[in-house]
This record gives structure tokens, C-alpha cells and sequence, in this order.
């Protein structure tokens, strides 16, 4: 080599582990919980996320994870949304709740309320929202409702798109928390759209602002029209009692 040569700059592509270590310093946390060359990138949502996709769509595969702007050591809580119109639906509801209770502390529960089905002719649905501390990642958490949800006897395999079912779990929001993965988006994608879910979960967090439309719930719920999505209060229900 001359002695005026430049060496060749060495070049490699980043991957999570440098996404990680870059932003270790900034007050949020991230986990990578996909390497599929076909997953959505990191979307920006907040001021913090804004900061990380240039980092994000550098990495190869693009990187999709969870993106939390809290401090690590502070307890989350989620949102989740209940709903069947098989059965005792109630009765589901209230054992599904105890056995979920006893992984993911119970904070409030809303009232039921019923609505007309979306989808093929079927019997009106039940509807509830339980805030719950979140002691593991969603992704864990999902999986979790999902044997629940079997248990109950519900069978996703076979069952028609918005048909009936024993019981449907929804992770729908969580204060400050994006989630884009192949297998769950959060907030719930279509929790600004349906008085169902919006109803009781303004009895519990009416002040949450959704993360990806920077609106409080009670502001999303008031721009939806009542006689489109009619919706009436049930009763309460819980681990102990029924409706």
C-alpha cells in the first residue's frame, strides 16, 4: 500500500443489537421481536419513534419491535376488550377473567354492554373492558388469550370472519405503547372505529390518548355516531357474579 493510500473502509449493515445500543441512551425502550425480511418497519407515532426510523429502516431485515416511551421499572397497564354471543357469555367472561387475573393483577372492570353483531346474521354480542397491569410482553400476553380463548371453545382455525364465537380477546391499547409486529398491532388497528369497544373503555381510561392518533378515547368515542354503532349498558359482571 503507498504510504499516502487511504485503508478501505470497512462497511456492515446494522442489525437489532446496534438499533439497541444506539438508542440506549433515550429515556424509551425497544425489542426487536422480528428479523422477517417482509415485516412492516417501525412507523413513527411519537417524537421518540420519529427519532428511531432512520435507525430502523438502516438495520437488514427491517427491524419490527415494540417501542414503549416509558422508564424501565414503571408498571404498565393494557387495556384488553372482551366480546362473545355463544353461550353464557357472562359466565365465559368471568372465568376467562380469573384465570387471567391470577398472571396479570386486575385494576377495573366495565360494565357489559351489547350490540348488534358485524358480519353474517347472528345473535347480538357482549362486550366488556378489563385494565390489567401487564406483568409480561404483549406478544406473551397474546399468545395467553389465545389459550384462553381455546379453552373457551373457540377455534380461530375454522370459525367464518366476524362470525359467532364463545369469546374474543383484543389487546387494545396501552398508555405510551406501540407494538408493529407480523402478529399484533397496537393499539388495536380498528379501536377508533367501534363504539363496542370505545364504550367501556372510556368507563375505565377516558383520558388514554391513542398513541398513533394523538386523541384522548373520550374524543374518539364522541366523533362516532351513536345511531350508526347503537350500543346499551348490560350490568356489571366480574370473577364472582354475572349480569
Amino acid at each position: 500500500m503507498d504510504a499516502g493510500a487511504r485503508p478501505v473502509e470497512s462497511r456492515r449493515q446494522l442489525g437489532p443489537q446496534d438499533l439497541v445500543h444506539l438508542t440506549a441512551q433515550l429515556p424509551l425502550e425497544i425489542t426487536p421481536v422480528s428479523r422477517n425480511p417482509s415485516a412492516q418497519p417501525l412507523e413513527p407515532s411519537s417524537c421518540a419513534l420519529r427519532l428511531l426510523q432512520p435507525l430502523a429502516h438502516r438495520c437488514h431485515p427491517p427491524i419490527t419491535g415494540i417501542v414503549s416511551c416509558r422508564r424501565e421499572g414503571l408498571r404498565t397497564q393494557l387495556l384488553l376488550g372482551f366480546g362473545g354471543n355463544q353461550g353464557d357469555v357472562a359466565a365465559t367472561f368471568a372465568g376467562t377473567l380469573s384465570a387471567l387475573g391470577a398472571e396479570h393483577p386486575v385494576v377495573a372492570i366495565s360494565r357489559l354492554w351489547r350490540s348488534a353483531a358485524i358480519g353474517p346474521p347472528q345473535p347480538d354480542y357482549l362486550n366488556a373492558a378489563v385494565l390489567i397491569e401487564l406483568r409480561t410482553t404483549p406478544q406473551a400476553l397474546l399468545r395467553r388469550c389465545h389459550e384462553l380463548e381455546h379453552a373457551a371453545g373457540r377455534n380461530r382455525t375454522r370459525e367464518p370472519r366476524w362470525g359467532p364465537r364463545s369469546i374474543d380477546l383484543d389487546l387494545l391499547i396501552a398508555p405510551g405503547l406501540v407494538v408493529l409486529s407480523p402478529d399484533l398491532t397496537l393499539p388495536h388497528p380498528r379501536l377508533a372505529e367501534r363504539r363496542f369497544a370505545l364504550l367501556p373503555a372510556c368507563e375505565l381510561v377516558p383520558a388514554w390518548t391513542h398513541p398513533r392518533l394523538r386523541r384522548p378515547l373520550a374524543a374518539l368515542l364522541a366523533a362516532l355516531d351513536p345511531a350508526a354503532q347503537p350500543c346499551h349498558p348490560v350490568g356489571p359482571w366480574g370473577p364472582t357474579g354475572r349480569s
